[in-house]
């Protein structure tokens, strides 16, 4: 995939290969905030977890810069992450949003994991740009309840809730049948919903702004239901 590299002394391209894509989940720093996210999901009737911070495996294919995400249901939703780019050297940062069936969640995270595609920004940041300040960058989401309403702020708090990128890195990298970070995304876990309460929407906005500069990356798209094949009339 194509991305944007925005530095401090101007822009370049990136042609990334994805080789391998994990979403973390419950990776709150702050136990409290751990607890309540698996409480919000527990009342869509997901299970908890048997221990967190965990760590889900995601089909490498299913990962898009784009703006249109197509479900088979109408029961999804995305949420705000930081996502992690790893080659050899370098690690990238993007925002994104690891969109997901809620209907699928309540039979197995996984799979659920599996049927929606991971979004993320076009442009990304060098790690080493942003490191110093990482726990002061704003993560915020804004969902669009239907076609033609206003949009509503969905999450909005600081990366220093969750676990910093050093830490998930190495988790990662610990995890069996993960040895290669060259190639690697890794989606970096959500924030509380303000509201606590799940919102199913035509169409998904996230961010990640540093203040100190006051750059921004972004990443928006519109959501698709499928048609029931039983209504489509031949």
């Amino acid at each position: 995939m194509e991305l944007t590299i925005v530095g401090e002394k101007g822009t370049e391209s990136l042609c990334f290969t994805v080789q391998r894509m994990i979403n973390g989940g419950f990776t709150g720093r702050d136990s409290a905030s751990v607890q309540a996210h698996i409480a919000e999901l527990a009342a869509e009737g997901v299970a908890p977890p048997p221990a967190v911070p965990v760590l889900y495996p995601v089909v490498r294919h299913n990962l898009t810069t784009g703006d249109q995400v197509q479900v088979a249901g109408k029961r999804t939703s995305g949420e705000a992450e930081y996502v992690l780019f790893l080659d050899e050297e370098e690690v990238y940062v993007s925002v994104g949003s690891d969109h997901t069936d809620r209907a699928l969640e309540a039979y197995g995270v996984l799979e659920s994991k599996q049927v929606c595609l991971n979004v993320c920004s076009k442009q990304a940041w060098r790690f080493g740009d942003v490191d110093d300040r990482w726990d002061e960058l704003v993560l915020r989401s804004w969902v669009t309840p239907s076609v033609g309403a206003d949009e509503v702020l969905y999450q909005d708090g600081v990366l220093g809730a969750l676990l910093p990128p050093d830490d998930l890195i190495m988790r990662v990298l610990s995890a069996p049948g993960v040895s290669d970070r060259d190639g690697l995304v890794i989606f970096g876990g959500t924030i509380p919903l303000i509201a606590g309460e799940t919102i199913c929407g035509s169409a998904f906005r996230c961010e990640l702004e540093d203040p100190l500069s006051g750059r921004k990356l972004e990443s928006r798209y519109d959501v698709t239901v499928l048609e029931d094949p039983n209504a489509i009339k031949g």
